[in-house]
C-alpha cells in the first residue's frame, strides 16, 4: 500500500499569540537583555554551568540549529518564546543565531516555570508548547515525506516571509540547501526550471517574490 505525501500547500499550524503574548508579559520584568557576542554569532541555549534558558523574541527572528548535522531546524518570527519546551538534554543538541536588528531578552527556565506557576499560566504554556511541537511535525511531516521539489517549495515559501532587505542578503540555494540538505544540483535545476516559467522571480541568487502559485507537481 502507498503512503500519501502531505500536500504542497499543507497549512503549518496557527500561531497562538494571544498565550504567546500572556507569557511574554509575564515573563519580561525577570529577564535580562541579550547582548550579542561581537566575537561569535550563535547562542547557546543553556547557561554557562549548562542550565537552560528561556528566549523571549520582541523583535525580529531567531534562527534555531541542531549541532549535530549543522541543519536550521527552525526560525521563528516575534513575537516567540524559544526554550519552555526543552529539557536540559534539548537544550544542549541546539544553538541559536539572532539577526543584529532582533530584540531579545533571556531569563533562567526555572524562573519562567516558576513565574507560570506563580500566575497559573498553565493552560497558556501548554497551548504554546502544543503549538511549538506542531511547528516541529508540521516540517518534519515536509523534509522526512516528500519529494526534492515538494521541499524546495516549501522553503521558497518560507523565505518569501523574510523582508525584502534580508532576502536581498540570502542566497535562495544556500537557503533550501541548509534546510533540507538537498543535492545543489538538484536544488539549482529546479529554481532554474521554476524562474523559466515565471513562478518566481530572481535577482543575483536572491528571491525577489513567488509571483504566481508554485505548482504541485513537477
Amino acid at each position: 500500500m502507498t503512503q500519501p505525501t502531505p500536500p504542497i500547500d499543507i497549512i503549518p499550524p496557527e500561531k497562538p499569540l494571544v498565550e504567546i503574548n500572556k507569557l511574554l508579559n509575564v515573563f519580561i520584568n525577570a529577564s535580562t537583555d541579550y547582548v550579542a557576542d561581537k566575537k561569535k554569532n550563535t547562542v547557546s541555549l543553556c547557561d554557562e554551568n549548562g542550565h537552560p534558558r528561556v528566549f523571549l523574541l520582541l523583535e525580529g527572528r531567531i534562527d534555531v540549529w541542531q549541532y549535530l548535522d549543522n541543519r536550521l531546524a527552525e526560525t521563528g518570527w516575534v513575537p516567540n518564546i524559544l526554550g519552555l519546551q526543552g529539557s536540559e538534554y534539548r537544550s544542549k543538541m541546539f544553538y541559536a543565531q539572532f539577526p543584529a536588528s532582533s530584540v531579545v531578552k533571556y531569563l533562567p527556565q526555572q524562573t519562567a516555570l516558576s513565574l507560570v506557576r506563580q500566575h497559573n499560566l498553565w493552560e497558556e504554556l501548554w497551548i504554546t508548547q502544543g503549538y511549538l511541537i506542531d511547528r516541529k511535525l508540521h516540517r518534519d511531516l515536509i523534509l522526512l515525506n516528500s519529494s526534492a521539489y515538494k521541499i524546495i517549495c516549501l522553503l521558497l515559501h518560507e523565505l518569501e516571509q523574510y523582508s525584502e532587505d534580508e532576502r536581498a542578503q540570502l542566497s535562495m540555494a544556500d537557503f533550501i540547501i541548509t534546510r533540507s540538505r538537498l543535492a545543489r544540483s538538484g536544488v539549482m535545476k529546479i529554481i532554474s526550471e521554476l524562474r523559466a516559467g515565471g513562478y518566481i522571480e530572481v535577482n543575483n541568487g536572491k528571491l525577489v517574490r513567488i509571483v504566481k502559485k508554485l505548482p504541485k507537481n513537477y
